[in-house]
């Protein structure tokens, strides 16, 4: 957590990890036997997302993402749903869709060629019951 915001930071081997305690200055980390190796980061997991917040919590969360990625620190905002489907690449994906309703709703990122690119909206209750009962009262096929 930053001072404005949440962030999510994968430091996932040893190499990162060296350049985010060096970044934060927080250079003891390095020395310290819960820190030492990637599994005993785990282990210690809440440990180290306490000590990381308290340094992040002088920082927003705009510079901690510019400090952490000047060094390769892969990183990124934590994002409520709206500010996600605001960014500019599911924007430019074309993954929002205004159904007829005009409810908007997320569209399926994964288009086959020769798909539907024609909206249709889900059946209203009751509309095909008849066909349900029909195929209900059909004779088991093996």
């Amino acid at each position: 957590e930053t001072s404005d915001g949440h962030i999510a930071i994968a430091t996932a081997n040893d190499g990162l990890f060296v350049r985010l305690a060096s970044v934060l200055e927080r250079l003891d980390w390095l020395k310290d036997p819960r820190f030492a190796s990637d599994s005993e980061r785990g282990l210690h997991r809440r440990e180290l997302q306490s000590e990381i917040e308290n340094v992040l919590a002088k920082f927003s969360c705009a510079d901690s993402i510019r400090m952490l990625e000047s060094v390769g620190i892969p990183c990124s905002p934590v994002l409520g749903a709206r500010e996600a489907l605001a960014q500019p690449h599911v924007i430019a994906r074309k993954l929002l869709r205004e159904e007829p309703d005009g409810f908007v709703t997320v569209e399926n990122g994964f288009q086959i060629r020769g798909s539907r690119t024609q909206f249709v909206s889900a059946p209203s209750l009751g509309q095909h019951d008849e066909l349900v009962e029909m195929w209900l009262q059909e004779e088991l096929r093996t």
